[in-house]
């Protein structure tokens, strides 16, 4: 690997020699620079307003709690990689142990593991503030390539504000910092710093062992490469594209550089067809149901305008990203939807679309509002180091110090006092749990109990999601339904919400009730009221044993516990 990579190294010298020392890779790029300078390339005031921005967006962060219940088997998971290593079969559920799983976000788990042992849920969220906020600085940086910082900063603010749905507590934040890092690189080498593309190899060999982003990442590289050979015909002259197509050849064989190899570098494709788009809401078309739904549809609205003003004025590679990303996080639109779109996308639009606005929008713009050399004043540069130096000490005094989970939690989302109690019992395993309760069940109570199912919707398939369907909602006429799915898993134990708002005032949930009035299942333990949240109902989280005689002895050691006083669901 070695001497491949030197002699990619070697092949790039000679390409900066050929082209005069990088100052073109194209003649796409040739043209293109007479028409986008680079603009304000030296530091100016507002990248000194930039930090502060970015020390603000980091408090924000930080101070949101953690949503998410994937965290918890990214935890787990994490820990197990501390413990033992590596996992290659799955660890945590009673129905698929020892069946195959590929750990392919295993460097992130780890990461995220270390943190959380250090600092605890605390050091969950600042490492969730600092990769979001480096994620928008290399946005930033991106956009400065072409543009002045107040254009950078007039699409920067609105693409954070956006992307507060994303702020969630996942791999997927290691995406949204190398993109727009992979941006920046390859903007640089069309630009003739050809070097930069030495860079792009490590960043895959970095991104296979984070997150399944990748593959965008390497379908981003294809498709920049596609446009400079299209873009070098459409002009009959000559491109030279070697030193692009070697990075790239490269980039795919760096996806092989992680634990599972093939199977890992090939994992984003096994995801996107195993059908989990129907079952998921992260994986289907978002709506414009929210100010961050039309905010970045908005974006979306003015970059592809931005390329129909600018039409043959725009470089291809541009035009096609901006198509592609846009395509691919376009909510539904009058009730259509476009193949391929998912919510889930959106993110990846606001941090790459920032720069590819900022760009097209400056060559717009008058003159004058590009050449601002009062912002390289030194009374600007005062002004802007005060700002920083007051967002510095606010930052400080405003980040959440409170280490507590509790703290780091919303109440009553995860049954912390159950899991508690669980821990001090001998219960028998072979636990039925919610859907969302499941990740969180597998950090906290894991190698004692394994769970029937957690937030892994890819390991565990589309009928297991559709079985926990049918537990959750329990429609009329499906209670031998529910049986039989209780019989095929030989549950003992049943650990699921007694209240819940799902289904619209507060009621006892239909799987909670279904169980209170069967013979075969006994509550030996309910939630009572959440200290932390007095006039929050009295009941949250049930546990039942299985009435059978093989659970004689634990049957004997835990009487029926009386049920709480509860409220009656609207109908039923």
């Amino acid at each position: 690997m070695g001497a491949v990579y030197n002699g990619a190294e070697a092949i790039l010298e000679r390409a900066d020699a050929d082209l005069g020392m990088g100052r073109h890779t194209s003649t796409d790029t040739q043209r293109d620079r007479e028409r986008h300078p680079l603009v304000e390339s030296s530091p100016t005031a507002v990248d000194l307003l930039v930090v502060a921005g970015l020390l603000l967006l980091g408090v924000v962060v930080a101070r949101m709690p953690i949503l998410t219940p994937d965290v918890w088997w990214h935890l787990a998971t994490g820990r197990l990689i501390a413990e033992s290593g590596i996992p290659h079969s799955d660890p945590f559920s009673f129905t698929l142990a020892g069946q195959h799983w590929t750990a392919h976000e295993w460097l992130a788990d780890r990461v995220l593991y270390g943190v959380y042992a250090a600092a605890g849920l605390l050091g969950v969220v600042f490492l969730r503030a600092a990769l979001l906020s480096a994620a928008f600085a290399v946005a930033y940086r991106a956009a400065r390539l072409h543009a002045g910082g107040l254009t950078a900063l007039l699409f920067l603010i609105p693409a954070a504000y956006a992307s507060q749905r994303n702020w969630l507590d996942r791999p997927q934040l290691w995406s949204f910092l190398l993109a727009p890092l992979l941006l920046w690189l390859l903007e640089r080498a069309r630009n003739g710093h050809t070097r930069s593309l030495l860079a792009l190899p490590p960043l895959f060999a970095l991104w296979v062992n984070v997150h399944g982003g990748f593959m965008l990442g390497l379908g981003i590289v294809g498709l920049w490469l596609l446009a400079q050979f299209v873009s070098s015909r459409l002009s009959r002259k000559p491109a030279d594209l070697r030193p692009l197509a070697l990075s790239a050849l490269l980039s795919v064989v760096a996806t092989l550089a992680n634990p599972n190899h093939i199977e890992g570098a090939s994992y984003p494709l096994r995801y996107v067809t195993s059908g989990l788009g129907a079952t998921l809401q992260e994986e289907r078309v978002g709506t414009l149901d929210s100010p961050f739904a039309w905010v970045h549809f908005s974006m979306v609205a003015a970059l592809w305008l931005l390329f129909a003003l600018r039409r043959g004025r725009v470089p291809l590679a541009h035009v096609g990203l901006g198509v592609f990303l846009g395509w691919i996080s376009m909510p539904r639109l009058l009730g259509v939807e476009l193949p391929f779109a998912a919510e889930r996308h959106a993110p990846l639009f606001l941090l790459l679309g920032t720069p590819l606005l900022a760009w097209h929008l400056t060559p717009v713009l008058p003159r004058a509002a590009t050449r601002t050399p009062w912002l390289r004043s030194r009374p600007a540069w005062i002004v802007a180091a005060l700002v920083v130096v007051g967002a510095g000490v606010f930052a400080a005094r405003a980040l959440p110090r409170d280490a507590r989970p509790e703290a780091r939690l919303l109440p009553a989302r995860y049954p912390e006092r159950a899991a508690r109690w669980l821990r001090e019992q001998r219960l028998p395993r072979h636990l039925i749990n919610p859907y969302r309760w499941g990740a969180y069940l597998a950090f906290e109570l894991h190698p004692e109990y394994l769970v029937w199912i957690d937030s892994r919707g890819d390991l565990y398939g589309i009928e297991r999601l559709r079985e926990y369907e049918l537990l959750h909602r329990v429609p009329p006429g499906s209670d031998r339904a529910v049986q039989d799915i209780l019989e095929r898993y030989d549950a003992n134990l049943i650990v699921w919400h007694l209240l819940t708002l799902d289904f619209g005032p507060l009621q006892v949930h239909p799987f909670a009730r279904l169980l209170l009035r069967s013979r075969e299942w006994r509550l030996i333990y309910y939630d009572g009221r959440d200290p932390r949240n007095p006039r929050r109902p009295f009941a949250t989280t049930a546990v039942f044993l299985r009435e059978h005689p093989r659970n004689a002895e634990h049957l004997a050691r835990y009487p029926a516990v009386r049920p709480p006083r509860l409220p009656r669901a609207p109908g039923r």
